[in-house]
């Protein structure tokens, strides 16, 4: 079924990028590691820290962002919603995708673009931090991640709609 090989081609490609990304938090942990050592030990605190920290570990939440809804990560009222049957589940999910999560985020990614697009073309800095990095590779990949979020968004609608479909459709998660 084409709707199947699309959730699996989605799911893949999110796995794979959460994989990647990951080894982010190695950058943070060192980042934060040699901050704390220059600043505690050596009285000699880096100008660069801070904003390194910040952007990495954005960059490694919001690469993360689609795999973690993949695998049900997300808050949940479960204790309320696994009393119902697997249909009424789906049904539940779907009604909250179509109000909640594509009108939402889509327009987030909406309102973002004309920001991405002006943050390059001024070659926006950093307002924050004392070395004023370049802030528009920061803000591209959050419309990039949240763009990934919301395709894996799709996947889950589409994974519901099998699920309200068929009663069991497809639950790999």
């Amino acid at each position: 079924m084409k709707i199947t090989r699309m959730i699996k081609f989605i799911d893949r490609i999110n796995e794979k990028i959460a994989s990647l990304f990951s080894w982010m938090i190695l950058i943070t942990v060192f980042a934060l590691c040699y901050e704390v050592i220059m600043r505690y030990i050596f009285n000699a605190p880096t100008l660069w820290s801070y904003d390194i920290t910040y952007m990495v570990t954005s960059l490694f939440i919001v690469m993360g962002l689609a795999y973690n809804l993949k695998i049900g990560g997300h808050v949940s009222v479960d204790i309320i919603f696994n009393r119902f049957s697997i249909r009424t589940q789906a049904l539940i999910n779907i009604i909250f995708y179509l109000l909640l999560f594509f009108p939402t985020w889509v327009l987030i990614v909406k309102i973002m673009i004309p920001h991405v697009m002006q943050s390059w073309a001024w070659k926006e800095t950093a307002s924050t931090g004392t070395w004023m990095p370049p802030i528009y590779p920061f803000k591209t990949w959050i419309l990039i991640g949240i763009v990934i979020f919301i395709l894996q968004g799709l996947a889950q609608f589409l994974r519901s709609i099998q699920t309200l479909i068929t009663g069991g459709g497809e639950q790999d998660t």
